[in-house]
């Protein structure tokens, strides 16, 4: 689904097209709009908290926590891409990620 490459096979093709179009709308799904619009932010307040009350543990586990959610959010948007080439490829109508 993510080759951004043209797909011989006819029925991979319907399989990869209907994963495509299943994922577009989980895309854009009003719960998913949300979470890819707090995602990677989620933790920051929570560091804030912490530094003030003067919680080091807590402050070090929410900062990590925070770049992981922000690594895992650019991840999903470089995954994105990908299978938006591939259905550019393939000459599936497509919006821009």
């Amino acid at each position: 689904m993510m080759s951004e490459e043209r797909i011989a096979d006819p029925d991979d093709a319907r399989l990869v097209r209907a994963q495509v179009e299943y994922a577009r709308y989980f895309y854009e799904a009003r719960g998913q709009r949300l979470l890819r619009l707090v995602q990677p932010w989620a933790a920051l307040p929570l560091v804030g908290v912490a530094l003030i009350l003067q919680n080091w543990g807590f402050a070090v586990m929410w900062s990590v926590v925070g770049l992981l959610n922000v690594w895992l959010w650019s991840k999903g948007n470089a995954n994105r891409g990908k299978m938006e080439r591939t259905a550019q490829a393939n000459g599936w109508v497509s919006e821009a990620p």
